[in-house]
């Protein structure tokens, strides 16, 4: 492998800039290391390094994303014949004639490694003549841009329900009905009935002592159990159970292992073991990447390490759901991984906050930053907290005399 090039950590980083700028961004990315491989020692083989990292992207579900989104701007020059769909042979035809380590080739071996997958797609496009359009056609393209759209802020809920052995979602899954329940679907039902457990004779945000229950957390690393609770509670809400993306990765009214991998985009050839096989392999790629993130961040010089606001004063937001400090100003918020609107209010408003407090902060922040859909926030992501929305430190309705708690 050419020397100074890290496979892994060029996946993690192109990962990095989809989740900040889209695919757009991890394309760029992309091209970028490819261009440094080019110009690297001409003596030094380049393959190993360029397989490695289609791989890397493959796991992430990263590269038939950037291919599909690649072959959609270049989709005429693509369809020679011009019948309005991708065959396998043109796609074969455009991989010959393209040139070794450029970005078109890895994009073009996606598209064929993919081709019965994509092609599948969607079954009812017709030509001009109305003839069955054989191949990947434009709509095939749409839709499976589409189903990518919220892959990524789902990843976090994939990483809690399927994380530590798939613990979260085991424990739903026999919540409501019992052991005799279980049958690889988890219900609102199951959530709500987890989520009192978890929350028996507390109200609002649990303390770090709370989650030292052996009984009911025993299977999650502790290190985790804030973020399992945190999505907990977000699957709870009624509003957000009902949400577009929450409805991207249930079957109906109930979630399985499989709806979560065809929601996160994971359609694979090989049917429901693959599929699922393909979203763990991704959760296990965005973890690693994550860790070792957070390692490169704690090794970091004193001198680098923004000093921690004291609590009381005008620059402290409150915590995050990861509870690590905030050091942003009193304007701004940076969304963590596994952060939601709900959970930072929670937070940041304190344990007393009423229901109607938290989503009012809610409304205000998602107005602010124009979000369309209010669930949907992407890790790295800075968001701008108006005035009125209200900080830790902002007067609380005594819950005792509140209706809503």
């Amino acid at each position: 492998m050419p020397t100074g090039f890290d496979a892994k950590s060029d996946a993690a980083e192109i990962s990095n800039a989809a989740k900040q700028k889209g695919v757009d961004g991890a394309s760029q990315v992309f091209q970028q290391d490819l261009d440094k491989v080019k110009n690297a020692d001409p003596s030094v083989d380049k393959n190993q390094y360029l397989t490695a990292l289609n791989k890397e992207l493959e796991t992430r579900g990263l590269l038939p994303e950037m291919s599909i989104n690649w072959a959609k701007k270049n989709f005429d020059k693509l369809d020679r014949d011009d019948n309005g769909a991708l065959g396998l042979d043109e796609i074969n035809f455009a991989h010959q004639t393209s040139a070794s380590g450029s970005i078109e080739k890895a994009y073009l071996e996606s598209l064929g490694n993919n081709y019965k997958t994509l092609s599948k797609e969607v079954n009812y496009e017709t030509d001009r003549n109305g003839t069955p359009v054989k191949g990947i056609s434009t709509k095939d393209v749409d839709s499976f841009l589409a189903k990518k759209t919220d892959a990524r802020s789902n990843m976090d809920i994939a990483s809690m329900l399927t994380g530590n052995k798939d613990f979260l979602f085991n424990a739903l899954d026999v919540a409501h009905n019992g052991l005799n329940g279980k049958d690889g679907k988890i219900s609102r039902s199951d959530i709500e009935s987890f989520a009192k457990q978890i929350h028996a004779g507390k109200s609002g945000k649990l303390s770090d002592d709370d989650l030292d229950n052996e009984q009911l957390l025993s299977g999650v690393d502790k290190a985790d159990r804030r973020k399992v609770v945190d999505t907990l509670d977000f699957l709870s809400q009624q509003k957000n159970w009902d949400s577009q993306q929450i409805q991207r990765i249930r079957d109906g009214g109930v979630i399985s292992m499989q709806s979560l991998a065809e929601g996160l985009g994971f359609n694979q050839e090989g049917g429901k073991d693959a599929e699922i096989k393909a979203m763990k392999d991704a959760v296990k790629a965005q973890a690693d990447d994550q860790s070792n993130q957070d390692k490169t961040a704690n090794a970091a010089s004193p001198e680098s390490i923004p000093t921690i606001p004291t609590p009381g004063s005008d620059s402290v937001l409150g915590a995050n759901s990861n509870n690590a400090p905030v050091t942003d100003a009193p304007d701004t918020y940076v969304v963590k991984s596994g952060d939601y609107l709900w959970s930072i209010a929670q937070s940041k408003l304190g344990a007393q906050a009423t229901n109607q407090q938290i989503l009012d902060w809610v409304n205000a922040v998602a107005a602010a930053n124009q979000l369309a859909d209010p669930n949907l926030i992407n890790p790295d992501q800075k968001l701008v907290i108006p005035k009125e929305a209200g900080s830790a430190s902002m007067p609380l309705v005594n819950p005792e005399n509140d209706s809503d708690q």
